[in-house]
């Protein structure tokens, strides 16, 4: 096969995988670390709110 692979063949379920890597509270929480010295956690926070959605479709997909 030439050319790029279409979308619907890159995310087949029997070849896709989906990694979480370490969420930690001291990196992620509102309570953790570097919430504590002041860094803004509104992007991790967002990420994290749609990471539990996204696994359970992946889930539903039979993705590993």
């Amino acid at each position: 096969m030439t050319g790029k692979l279409p979308l619907v063949e890159k995310v087949n379920p029997s070849h896709t995988a989906i990694l979480v890597i370490d969420i930690q509270n001291d990196f992620c929480s509102s309570s953790g670390l570097l919430a504590c010295i002041g860094r803004d956690l509104s992007m991790i926070e967002r990420a994290i709110n749609r990471l539990l959605p996204t696994l359970r479709a992946a889930s539903g997909a039979d993705v590993c």
